[in-house]
């Protein structure tokens, strides 16, 4: 009996990712949590993992605090394929706060305290 085996190449569709939005950090210095499990990806083979500007490697769902900025998101799949993103994480503004001062002008004054001492007594005048 003679039997031929014919091996086909193995193809996958490209690693596609689809973000979803990120809410920005609350407050001005804050850090704000990116979830990658929350993103659709889709192609490879599965089992994706992804790291953050070249990192160390997460598996999906694993949530990071990341400040605002621009970060260089890669995906990849258990063959080494991957897929890159550029994701931005804006920074609210700084609240600044001014206070205007009034200022008063102190007078001081001597008087006479019992017993003929004399002190000297600090008197706010408006």
């Amino acid at each position: 009996m003679l039997r031929y085996y014919f091996l086909y190449p193995y193809f996958t569709s490209p690693i596609t990712v689809v973000w979803p939005d990120v809410a920005p950090p609350a407050c001005f210095g804050d850090e704000t949590v990116l979830l990658i499990e929350d993103a659709d990806v889709t192609g490879g083979n599965g089992n994706y993992s992804y790291t953050i500007n070249s990192g160390e490697l997460l598996d999906l769902g694993e949530p990071v605090m990341l400040p605002s900025g621009i970060y260089i998101v890669s995906v990849f799949d258990d063959r080494g394929c991957s897929a890159d993103s550029t994701y931005i994480i804006m920074e609210p503004n700084q609240i600044e706060l001014s206070i205007g001062l009034k200022i008063r002008s102190l007078t001081w004054e001597t008087v006479s305290i019992f017993q003929g001492r004399s002190n000297r007594v600090t008197i706010l005048s408006p």
